[in-house]
């Protein structure tokens, strides 16, 4: 009998021993695999298992400079500009200090000169004059939709007093700020305690500085709009708990001028009386660039019968971040001081 049937045969049997150990062994991933694995994803689609993670990065600068000018008209003086440098630390995403120095390449302002027992007042432009420096630290959080956040600030007396654009003093402010985010809607309350206007009511550059004791209150809201608009509404009390010391031009009502629709401004220097403010501010923000953004504000102070229109435009180095990665916004400091 021939042998060559038997090589074939055992042939046959090892070529099928072969073919079935690629088969067992998938069979056993199969078995190992665990029954929850993601499927892979069909052509074109992405999936949570598909899709890339995001690579761990720092999220705060430590450090910014931003640059501000600020050009505006009071009704109780006229057209000022202010240019107004800061830069900030950010030793975490929740904590910010910010030093700025104003400076008035130009400002309106009334100036008294006393001449033969006559004391006159003069509405003028001035010029390269210096407000007074400040330091702000901010610390907060935030619990879902609820942002909270505290801060304290200094003011040092490097400007010019007799056009009411320092306090000729130290002075210092401590506030609280609160707000909650609903859609488009976002919901604040303000509140804090110093002894210098300035911080008081730091959205606009009024015509005066009013150091004393004295409290301050803001409510209102920010409202997102479209093409990236934001619109903020606010009205605010600033309220003397103590005899104040007034540099500068202050208006206030008085019974016959409130009948015919006037006020009462006056220049001083140095004067003792109430620094007391109120009313409504409103402003419109639209981020031109991350770097650029442009704003117009109002304010209507009603016991001073004054109002105030602003045009701003913000530059900062690293531009602006997300909500979730930044400082939240200082509820003291503001770019026009």
């Amino acid at each position: 009998m021939s042998p060559k049937p038997a090589v074939s045969s055992w042939l046959g049997l090892l070529a099928a021993a072969l073919a079935l150990v690629p088969s067992a062994h998938a069979q056993t991933l199969t078995a190992n695999a665990s029954p929850t694995a993601p499927p892979l994803p069909n052509s074109g689609a992405v999936t949570s298992a598909s899709r890339p993670r995001p690579v761990a990065q720092n999220p705060v600068s430590p450090w910014d400079f931003s640059l501000n000018e600020t050009v505006q008209r009071d009704s109780s003086t006229a057209w000022s500009d202010i240019l107004t440098p800061s830069l900030s630390l950010r030793p975490d995403r929740h904590a910010a200090i910010v030093a700025a120095l104003p400076w008035y390449p130009t400002v309106a302002a009334y100036t008294s000169t006393t001449s033969g027992g006559t004391t006159t007042t003069t509405l003028g432009q001035h010029r390269n004059v210096l407000g007074d420096a400040n330091l702000t630290a901010t610390a907060g959080g935030s619990q879902g939709d609820l942002n909270f956040n505290a801060g304290a600030a200094l003011g040092f007396p490097t400007g010019d007093q007799s056009l009411g654009l320092s306090a000729g003093q130290t002075t210092w402010h401590l506030d609280t700020h609160l707000e909650y985010s609903a859609g488009p809607f976002t919901p604040d309350i303000e509140a804090g305690i110093g002894n210098s206007s300035a911080f008081a009511s730091r959205t606009f550059r009024k015509s005066y500085t009013a150091v004393g004791r004295m409290a301050n209150f803001q409510a209102g809201t920010s409202i997102d709009l479209p093409a990236k608009l934001s619109l903020d509404l606010e009205a605010y009390e600033a309220m003397p708990i103590q005899t104040q010391s007034l540099f500068g031009t202050i208006s206030r009502r008085n019974s016959h001028a409130a009948v015919h629709g006037h006020s009462k401004k006056t220049a001083v220097q140095g004067a003792t009386g109430s620094g007391e403010d109120n009313g409504f501010n409103l402003g419109l923000e639209y981020p031109l660039t991350p770097k650029l953004t442009l704003a117009a504000e109002y304010d209507d102070s009603i016991i001073q019968a004054d109002n105030i229109v602003a045009f701003s435009i913000r530059w900062s180095l690293h531009g602006a971040k997300s909500p979730e990665t930044t400082a939240p916004a200082s509820p003291i400091a503001h770019p026009g001081q």
